[in-house]
């Protein structure tokens, strides 16, 4: 997977490059450390603690995937920060590392999916190329850990 990233990234880097392009194209609407964002985080956290921890009570490994599945559909800090948590707790460590890649690839295709919409269509086959096969790798390795 890294390999794979780092390849992708190399020739971003080297079409930008060609083309001049030197500008960064990151222009944050919102400042990520306001105590406004922390506390949208933290609520976030908070929820994702108690879905997991009734996941797990209620339905076993598989509430802990749900929770997983739904949750990366946003962020995926929060799930691994739970799951993680839970690990350290008694939770089987290969659930957790099944769900951390199963937000990841979620999130990814959420990312995917916002992506093919609001960016321009010569952006489009880069974003295809890095963001698919994060996926597509994740739910390997996920399966993997069965």
């Amino acid at each position: 997977i890294i390999a794979y990233a780092l390849t992708i990234a190399f020739f971003l880097w080297r079409s930008s490059k060609e083309a001049g392009g030197t500008e960064s194209l990151y222009r944050p609407e919102v400042n990520p450390l306001s105590l406004r964002a922390a506390l949208g985080f933290a609520a976030f956290y908070s929820l994702i603690v108690l879905l997991t921890h009734m996941g797990k009570a209620y339905f076993g490994g598989n509430g802990i995937l749900t929770v997983a599945g739904v949750s990366g559909l946003s962020d995926v800090d929060a799930i691994t920060l739970s799951v993680s948590d839970m690990a350290n707790h008694g939770l089987v460590y290969t659930l957790a590392a099944q769900a951390i890649l199963l937000a990841c690839a979620s999130n990814s295709l959420v990312k995917m999916g916002i992506g093919l919409v609001f960016v321009p269509r010569t952006a489009r086959m880069w974003l295809i190329a890095g963001l698919l096969p994060m996926a597509v790798f994740s739910l390997i390795a996920m399966a993997w850990l069965r």
